[in-house]
């Protein structure tokens, strides 16, 4: 007899009769080894804040980056033992149905064409090849319902696609108990969000597979152990302790877009551009100095504050203003100019992180009010 907590199976049969008897106890062994306890699982990833250094991880350099308690994304996973039937609910950026045409094109203009769900429809095709590849087996005839939600500001660099995929993938390797690293967790976010098209980096999934503050060296690519991948770097934890009072910043309605960002640069590093690959080892270089005060517990908030604003002017000389945007310049030239505070994207734009001391926190929130910006005090992970 076994329970499943929805129904209970009995299985009677005769002592002489060992092949049945292997079948009964193969069969009872599935569903001890597809059944988690509880019947829904919920996992979150959280947004992803870039301190320094980005963007040059996605050109070999290296950057320190957390993610933050404010916003995430979160996914559930229902089991359904009598049925082998995967379904994914519609999720708040996959809308179909629309009160009005008027409607149809707001919702387009803010979330894309693409939604959520082709994000776990993908995330379930990588993971069971990465399965495959290192030759585990899992039992797919117990089926599963999917739904994910996410309070992560749209368009504003702060990896809320890749939370999704994170957060979902905590549910499966849950649900199935598939063993994998946290360096291979990383690289399959990554196929994930690049299959369906997302010019994506590999910090943003580093810090929230990592979760707290994470030191991320991409010029030290190697292999994974199970199943041959390619990692892009070497990763250390971080504490955050000795950080000044951080702010994000961020505008309700930017539609920042990375891969439209970074198609130039990409096209001129994959060329072999100098200034480009100049500008991303400055980048670089900002990040192991930041790294090296935060792992001594030394951080100057006056260097720091440096370290950030270069990080920007940088970005912006390589970039060009037409590539970033009118709207993302004047978001950190707001809280730099402003506030007297300094400031850098968080991402690829939308949103900026800024180091503002406690007597500068009232005019920074006043020059974004001026401005309709949203500001919000960061709180890291840890």
């Amino acid at each position: 007899m076994y329970s499943d907590g929805d129904s209970t199976h009995v299985a009677v049969t005769d002592a002489q009769s060992p092949g049945l008897r292997r079948g009964i106890a193969t069969t009872l062994e599935r569903l001890r080894v597809v059944t988690p306890i509880g019947d829904v699982i919920t996992k979150r990833a959280y947004a992803r804040v870039g301190l320094v250094g980005n963007p040059s991880d996605a050109y070999g350099g290296k950057c320190v980056a957390f993610t933050i308690s404010n916003f995430f994304a979160e996914a559930s996973l229902r089991r359904t033992p009598s049925s082998k039937r995967v379904t994914f609910a519609p999720g708040p950026y996959d809308g179909n149905a629309f009160d009005s045409f008027d409607a149809l094109s707001t919702h387009v203009s803010q979330h894309g064409v693409d939604g959520g769900v082709r994000l776990l429809k993908s995330l379930c095709c990588n993971l069971m090849r990465y399965c495959e590849s290192t030759k585990q087996r899992i039992d797919t005839s117990c089926g599963f319902e999917m739904s994910y939600t996410s309070n992560i500001p749209k368009q504003t660099g702060l990896s809320g696609s890749s939370a999704i995929v994170i957060a979902a993938m905590r549910c499966l390797l849950e649900m199935y108990r598939i063993n994998i690293s946290l360096d291979d967790q990383t690289e399959l976010a990554l196929r994930v969000e690049r299959d369906v098209g997302i010019n994506a980096g590999p910090m943003d999934r580093v810090a929230q597979v990592y979760e707290g503050a994470v030191f991320m060296d991409f010029t030290k690519p190697r292999a994974s152990t199970a199943c041959g991948w390619r990692i892009h770097g070497e990763y250390t934890r971080v504490e955050t302790d000795e950080l000044p009072p951080l702010y994000l910043v961020w505008a309700k309605d930017n539609e920042s877009e990375s891969s439209r960002i970074h198609a130039d640069v990409r096209r001129r590093w994959d060329a072999g551009d100098a200034d480009v690959a100049t500008s991303m080892s400055r980048l670089a270089s900002l990040a192991d100095d930041v790294f090296k005060a935060m792992a001594t517990r030394q951080i100057n908030v006056e260097e720091l504050k440096t370290s950030i604003d270069t990080n920007f002017d940088i970005r912006r000389a390589l970039f060009g203003d037409q590539a970033i945007g009118a709207l993302n310049v004047t978001l950190v030239s707001v809280c730099r100019e402003r506030a007297g505070c300094a400031a850098k994207f968080a991402g690829s734009g939308g949103a900026c992180v800024v180091v503002c001391e406690n007597d500068r926190a009232r005019a920074l929130k006043e020059a974004c009010d001026a401005h309709g910006f949203e500001v919000e005090r960061v709180v890291v992970r840890k």
